[in-house]
Parts: structure tokens; C-alpha cells; sequence
């Protein structure tokens, strides 16, 4: 596996962790989202498509 195929997958691994764990602040603290749009419009720079999640 080359360095950069290393790279990809640890900032993947990143993303991945960061948005899960802001979906389970926002279904144990009902948030109001707020941290769910910056995940939104982050993925919306790097061209993935997430389900969006509204109260």
C-alpha cells in the first residue's frame, strides 16, 4: 500500500469517527443540529453525499 493510499485512509477514518460521533451527540443531547450543518457543508466541499438529519 503506497504512503498516499496510508494517507487517504487515515483522514477517511477521521471523517467517519468525527461524523459518528456527531450523530450520537445529536441523538443523546438533542442538539439542535448545529454541528450536523458544519459536517453538511464539509461534505458538500469534499463531494460526499450524507443522509441529513432534522429534529
Amino acid at each position: 500500500m503506497s504512503i498516499l493510499q496510508q494517507i487517504k485512509n487515515i483522514y477517511l477514518g477521521c471523517f467517519i469517527g468525527a461524523y459518528l460521533l456527531n450523530v450520537l451527540d445529536a441523538f443523546v443531547f438533542h442538539t439542535e443540529g448545529f454541528d450536523m450543518e458544519l459536517i453538511e457543508v464539509n461534505n458538500h466541499n469534499l463531494g460526499i453525499n450524507t443522509p441529513q438529519f432534522r429534529n
